[in-house]
């Protein structure tokens, strides 16, 4: 070309709001389409972006995407929906798919398009509107039928006339968790189903994505630990109850080490207090009466009205109320601090449970083994991530 294109603006490409047809001929040669050329117009009063701004040659065309995604001034990151999303009982990868989608960053051809990356196709599905996250996951006449499909099996009611990539049915009082997994799920097997139909040419089964999205919720609903011990506070207890204690205790032979751990809930399942420590074995001291003696210690220390406690150790009240010569021999100082400490609280009620409905107090009871020292975690701070999630698994909250 005889032009110096480095000193050319885009006015002198364009006549009256429309391309100059000579002039871009003249640049670009005959490989252009005229036809779509002609009916173009150029806007001049809206926003107008480049796509692919101009960048040195160091920049790549990841990085101008990047670049391009990261200039969108949305305030979708103060949406309080984010919380409740990464709470969703589905695998990682949905979770992140869903994020996009809300995000409005989804690959569908109306997406690339955008980013000048592919045309702008109609739904591989119906194949009568462009393929949007909303037409894609709500308004599509074919994927409609796997939400009807999982409302029919699951007796729900499922309902995304308002959009898919608004995030308002994460909110939805009508969903349980449940019933959000459900959603997650069926949005990521409609998608791998699209991608399949492209990518393989294989046929949609939509009986088969909705029967895919209801096996992988009731998969990780069930993964997730049962509230067992939420569930023992709110099937035989009342408001009135007051604080709850669980207590357990462990050892490790090999270290000669027993470590105690204990939390302390309201009836409002609210974790007041929660401890571990580790003492040697090579004492006169019981891990069971231990893990008892400085839970009641703790709770006493932090004016807490404690009225009933559970623990998994058999004959725990036998070890208090009537030990044998033996134990009383022994443990005759610790049984007394502890008896001590009971009258203190009038008396609380001692019961005996499995160990699994008490998982939080174990982990604690692990935690433990790193501490020689009393460690207490007031209303959960300074815990561990694995530990909390024990709690939040439980469904026990701070």
């Amino acid at each position: 070309m005889d032009i110096d294109v480095n000193h050319i603006s885009l006015n002198d490409l364009v006549i009256d709001s429309h391309w100059d047809n000579l002039s871009l001929n003249f640049i670009f040669g005959n490989m252009l389409d005229n036809e779509n050329i002609t009916f173009a117009k150029v806007d001049y009063e809206s926003e107008n972006l480049w796509v692919w701004q101009p960048k040195p040659t160091s920049y790549n065309l990841s990085s101008a995407v990047y670049h391009v995604l990261n200039k969108d001034q949305s305030t979708s990151a103060s949406w309080m929906g984010w919380s409740m999303v990464w709470h969703i009982p589905v695998a990682p990868r949905i979770k992140h798919f869903i994020w996009l989608c809300l995000h409005n960053r989804l690959s569908t051809t109306a997406f690339l398009h955008r980013l000048n990356l592919g045309p702008d196709n109609y739904c591989i599905f119906c194949g009568l509107w462009r393929e949007t996250v909303d037409h894609l996951f709500s308004y599509c006449s074919s994927t409609q039928r796997v939400w009807q499909y999982i409302n029919h099996r699951e007796h729900l009611n499922i309902n995304l006339s308002n959009g898919f990539s608004s995030g308002e049915w994460v909110f939805d009082f009508q969903y349980s968790r449940y019933s959000l997994a459900i959603i997650a799920a069926g949005a990521w097997f409609i998608w791998t189903s699209r991608c399949n139909a492209i990518f393989n040419n294989s046929s949609p089964n939509y009986s088969a994505i909705a029967s895919k999205a209801i096996a992988h919720a009731r998969e990780y609903s069930n993964s997730f630990s049962d509230p067992i011990g939420k569930r023992i506070i709110l099937s035989n207890f009342s408001k009135a109850d007051g604080q709850f204690i669980f207590t357990h205790a462990t050892s490790n032979d090999s270290m000669q080490v027993r470590s105690i751990g204990f939390f302390i809930v309201d009836a409002y399942y609210r974790i007041s207090l929660a401890g571990c420590i580790s003492q040697p074995m090579d004492n006169n001291l019981s891990g069971i009466l231990l893990a008892l003696e400085v839970a009641l210690q703790s709770a006493l220390d932090s004016q807490m009205q404690v009225q009933h406690i559970f623990t998994d150790h058999a004959n725990t009240l036998d070890l208090i109320e009537n030990p044998n010569q033996y134990l009383l021999w022994r443990f005759q100082a610790q049984i007394f601090n502890i008896n001590f400490l009971l009258d203190m609280f009038t008396r609380p009620k001692i019961h005996q449970i499995p160990r699994h409905w008490m998982k939080p107090a174990a982990i604690l009871a692990y935690l433990g083994f790193r501490h020689r020292s009393l460690n207490l975690f007031l209303y959960g701070r300074d815990l561990p991530y694995w530990v909390m999630k024990y709690f939040h698994l439980n469904d026990f909250n701070f």
